[in-house]
């Protein structure tokens, strides 16, 4: 196993950036998707422009690459560098996402990738704020209030969290939280407006 901290933060980067919609939008399509829709390389433009079952596929696939470098790589930190290393990683594989060096620095907004390595580093936390994205979206119809409602929620998941005890990752998840309130700062606006599309 590789036990460099700095090449797994590298590999962490690289598996977050895989442009997971892109390549199913080329693959299977031949379309690129960040010109379809809002251009955006996430699970949500994937379900307006290609459907449910390309959308079901980008979702597990980036919820993948934020859970696997934590938990592949996580005994090697938890043993040897601790806890901030672990996060460090998290958090590069989610900027992976965001900023892809695949496809000129573009990307999702980072929700799916989050799930996936609070999934990893406190499933009961992550599954909280999945619950509570999945809950929201089905209520409203748009991923966008899910995702802004599931990041509020994400920090008092942390919080309550019996098994989250490093105050590190509570620091982290309202860090992660504001992180994702950027990415959709657009989609929020639209919100306040009554213009945000459903996407359903």
């Amino acid at each position: 196993m590789i036990e460099n901290p700095v090449v797994i933060l590298l590999i962490s980067y690289l598996l977050g950036s895989i442009p997971s919609s892109y390549i199913l939008g080329k693959v299977f399509f031949g379309l690129d998707l960040r010109t379809m829709g809002s251009g955006n390389l996430g699970a949500t433009n994937a379900l307006r422009s290609f459907g449910k079952k390309t959308a079901t596929a980008v979702l597990f696939m980036d919820i993948a690459k934020g859970w696997f470098p934590i938990q592949y790589f996580s005994v090697t930190g938890e043993n040897q560098i601790g806890s901030l290393w672990i996060l460090a990683w998290g958090l590069a594989a989610i900027l992976g996402h965001i900023f892809s060096c695949w496809v000129k620095f573009r990307g999702g907004k980072g929700v799916a990738t989050s799930c996936g390595v609070f999934l990893a580093i406190a499933p009961i936390a992550g599954m909280i704020s999945l619950c509570t994205w999945l809950v929201a979206f089905l209520m409203s119809k748009k991923a966008s209030v899910g995702s802004l409602v599931a990041s509020f929620v994400l920090p008092i998941g942390v919080y309550f969290d019996p098994n989250a005890t490093d105050p590190a990752l509570l620091y982290f998840s309202v860090s992660l939280s504001l992180l994702i309130i950027w990415t959709h700062r657009t989609n929020l606006a639209r919100i306040m407006k009554g213009t945000e599309n459903t996407s359903l």
